[in-house]
């Protein structure tokens, strides 16, 4: 019994079949070639795996624990004053919460490259950064030097500094300074350190 196909579904056919063939064909060509056909930089002798995936270019200084303002022993956590007591540390997790967020309305009022985090007294050690809400921020900011500080925040106790790395188009910065900038983040629960 010999079925004839109309001319229609022959090249539909045939096009399917083709563009198939050359996927794979490319998907083989790319599995071949390796990392290096992707542009990616042969990676260095003792060079750790995370390091051959970074942007190349990109140059900033380790950050290295470092003592600083109300952090004594410069391990990121600024003591309680005076320390809470009789809370017993969980590893429960929570209840399920539907909107784990919150928001501040809060404007752009300067940028620079410090982190009072990641490099705290150490100024211009970070990328650039936009810094929003306390008018105070840069890399030597302290809890005293935050609640001496100005905001540009709407609610006007919102001492808090917020920052972002800051966004550019080419050469020029693109952070706007209008107040019209509203802050939303996603409370995440974090593992408990002794």
């Amino acid at each position: 019994m010999v079925t004839r196909l109309n001319r229609s579904t022959l090249v539909s056919a045939l096009v399917v079949a083709t563009a198939l063939a050359l996927v794979a064909l490319g998907l083989s060509a790319i599995a071949n070639a390796g990392p290096a056909a992707a542009g990616a930089a042969p990676k260095a002798a003792g060079e750790p795996a995370a390091a051959s995936h970074a942007m190349r270019g990109h140059k900033m200084a380790p950050a290295k624990p470092v003592a600083f303002g109300d952090d004594p022993d410069g391990d990121g956590y600024i003591p309680a004053d005076p320390p809470v007591t009789g809370v017993e540390p969980s590893d429960e997790i929570p209840p399920h919460r539907y909107f784990h967020e919150f928001q501040a309305n809060c404007s752009v009022n300067h940028t620079a490259p410090d982190d009072p985090i990641v490099y705290p007294g150490q100024a211009g050690a970070s990328h650039d950064h936009t810094f929003m809400g306390n008018d105070t921020t840069d890399a030597n900011s302290t809890t005293a030097s935050l609640s001496a500080g100005g905001t540009k925040c709407v609610a006007p106790g919102d001492r808090s500094a917020y920052w972002m790395p800051t966004s550019t188009t080419g050469t020029r910065r693109s952070a706007r300074s209008a107040p019209d900038h509203l802050l939303q983040g996603r409370s995440h629960r974090l593992p408990h350190r002794p």
